[in-house]
């Protein structure tokens, strides 16, 4: 049946009709295709959109949640965000979350979610409360970016440093396993680690450590792994102690060649990495761990673990070495002349108990530092003589408190070497003798050369606070000289100093077109310039890419700052000769002095990071100096930002 035609009266109002309905239709089309639009940037976008009501039930997710999360729209719609709910916030986060939203203002944080299929993601997320004309809420809209290659590199990066730093910490082995396990574990995202050392009697690998989480359940597992061990090419240990090559295992439950896939199955077990811990070619150690997921290989990841077990290895040797050094005097109490240390003993006078006469040098004395032991029996205060000046001090408190304690203990101290003059560093493990009265009369001592044990540690230190392309100072420890000198002009108020940050204009070019090599060493150049440039009371620092960082300690005014900034224009525009071809850069410079108001090491930071790109904006090859509007000109530029997303997702 046809609908009748819509009837239009004659006169002024069907002439209005006539108007006003075209109209109408226009502004709905109109209207239609906003909306249209919007809904096109929204299920284009890759960052997860969410949209629920006032009680938290989805009501739409759009494409780029599907892929993040695998959950399909049909399986989410109706139900609460809470299926991804991962366990790693507490109560206090999400009471904090629901405060904020409900108080109509916008929640900002970092979610550590699960996927459908387990697997844990980082999001970066806001959340909107969206109101009616009334102002009441009705919906909240969550938008969520993820970043969780950003948190696992930054996660890896921070290993090899946790690493040396358990090492340079820990006493004994026994101590260090489970704390190398567990930190390789939450920073790769692994469930279980092992640690397999060769037991040299047997030919075999036995279960040294182990560490999992600790809502795994593995009772059956680690029974097992406890009870058995590898030989050679047997199991996943035993193939990889004999390539002394790392393998990975995408899933060992549906390989044949690992012996407990049964009770791995049981635990819900997949992926697996095994590596060696060797020295110069040398296995002693094979470390595995576990992942709930099938993993692909991943070669950068296998590089990292594979340097991570040399300085495992070494640290393992080291102290399997002292700990024997330690059960063999505990058993015999004796000196032998044949071992690789220096043993000595002294007969120690009740006038000083800190001098004595020699009694007995091993000849281990002459290859540490060069004097035959005669030299010692001649001369009984010659060993002291030796000592660095500036460990005397110290040696006198160690060797006090040695006596004190009636149970002996250890020195570490500095002797000159006869021949080269050179200081080599020297561990001594002390057992005072007593006479019936408890007062000293004599020591035996057993001595090492421990220079090359300082030395890498020594090294350790200095790669967790200098860049290893320019020998600058990093990130880490010229933070550390700027807040120290931000706590000294806290207490001298007229101290002066400045905050110059730097940045090459055009080395992504040369980089880009010269190559990474040629590029190096660009920066090599510009940091041995700069430092030519600077006092000893200054510091420079790279902090990664292009960028240096300048602290000018103690200056007189202002115009110190800026002229050390022209000095540095006129000394980096010089060209460079780079494998025979001749380039020319320049840097952009912003400066923060610490009477901008700012008192906080990292604003001052930010402030020389805002004024430098000031001066990138202004034509670059040139220097700014921060002043607050610059600050309120980034912040006003953040808000428009995030006043316009809010607008498109509204």
């Amino acid at each position: 049946m046809l609908l009748p035609k819509e009837i239009i009266p004659d006169g002024e109002i069907g002439d209005l009709r006539r108007t006003h309905n075209p109209m109408l239709t226009k502004t709905k089309e109109r209207t239609a295709g906003i909306l249209e639009q919007l809904l096109s940037a929204v299920e284009s976008t890759t960052d997860s959109i969410i949209i629920t009501n006032r009680d938290g039930v989805i009501e739409y997710v759009n494409p780029a949640f599907e892929k993040i999360t695998g959950y399909a729209k049909e399986e989410v719609i109706g139900k609460t965000p809470r299926i991804l709910k991962s366990g790693k916030h507490d109560n206090g986060f999400y009471k904090e979350l629901w405060s904020t939203i409900f108080s109509g203002r916008i929640f900002r944080a970092v979610f550590i979610n699960k996927k459908k299929d387990g697997e844990l993601y980082y999001e970066e997320k806001t959340i909107t409360p969206v109101t009616n004309a009334q102002g009441n809420i009705t919906h909240f809209v969550s938008c969520g970016r993820d970043i969780t290659e950003c948190k696992r590199t930054e996660q890896r990066q921070a290993i090899p440093f946790t690493v040396s730093r358990i090492l340079a910490e820990s006493a004994t082995i026994d101590e260090a396993v489970p704390k190398l396990l567990q930190v390789i574990c939450e920073g790769l995202e692994w469930e279980l680690g092992e640690l397999w050392c060769i037991d040299s009697n047997s030919n075999a690998l036995y279960l040294e450590g182990m560490w999992h989480i600790p809502s795994l359940e593995l009772r059956e597992f680690e029974a097992i792994s406890r009870q058995i061990t590898f030989s050679p090419e047997k199991g996943l240990p035993g193939r990889v102690w004999s390539s002394g090559q790392p393998i990975w295992l995408t899933d060992v439950v549906v390989d044949t060649d690992f012996l407990r896939a049964p009770f791995a199955a049981r635990a819900g077990l997949h992926g697996a990495i095994a590596f060696p811990i060797q020295s110069e070619g040398k296995v002693s150690g094979v470390m595995v761990f576990f992942s709930h997921h099938i993993r692909q290989p991943d070669n950068n990841l296998l590089n990292m673990m594979i340097d991570i077990g040399n300085q495992i290895v070494h640290f393992i040797e080291r102290k399997r070495a002292e700990e024997a050094l330690r059960e063999s005097e505990r058993k015999y109490r004796m000196v032998l002349e044949n071992i690789n240390e220096v043993v000595y003993k002294v007969d120690i006078t009740e006038d000083n108990p800190y001098e004595g006469s020699v009694q007995l040098v091993s000849g281990r004395v002459e290859d540490i530092i060069g004097y035959k032991p005669e030299e010692f029996l001649k001369n009984s205060s010659l060993w002291f003589s030796l000592v660095h000046p500036d460990d005397i001090p110290g040696l006198a408190e160690s060797t006090r408190k040695v006596f004190m304690s009636k149970r002996g203990g250890i020195r570490e101290y500095r002797l000159r070497h006869k021949r080269t003059g050179e200081y080599r560093w020297i561990e001594d493990m002390v057992l005072p003798q007593y006479n019936d009265s408890g007062k000293v009369i004599g020591i035996f001592g057993v001595a090492r050369d421990i220079t090359e044990r300082k030395q890498i540690e020594e090294k350790l230190v200095y790669n967790a606070f200098y860049d290893s392309l320019t020998d600058l100072p990093n990130r880490a420890l010229f933070m550390d000289r700027l807040k120290q000198t931000v706590e000294y002009e806290k207490r001298h108020k007229e101290y002066l100093f400045a905050v110059l940050f730097l940045d090459l204009d055009r080395f992504k070019v040369i980089n880009d077109s010269l190559g990474h090599m040629a590029g190096d060493q660009l920066l090599i150049t510009m940091a041995q310039r700069l430092k030519g440039l600077l006092r000893a009371v200054d510091t420079i620092a790279r902090f990664g890419g292009d960028e240096f960082v300048i602290l000018l300690n103690d200056i007189k005014k202002v115009s110190d700052a800026t002229e050390v900034a022209d000095r540095i224009q006129k000394e980096l525009a010089l060209p460079v000769n780079l494998n025979g071809q001749e380039v020319f850069t320049t840097v952009s410079i912003g400066i923060a002095l610490n009477t901008s108001g700012y008192d906080c090491p990292e604003d001052l930071l930010r402030n020389a990071d805002i004024a430098m790109y000031q001066a990138k904006t202004r034509g670059k090859a040139r220097y700014e100096i921060f002043e607050r509007s610059m600050h309120v000109q980034v912040m006003t530029q953040l808000q428009l930002e995030a006043d316009l997303r809010r607008a498109i997702e509204r």
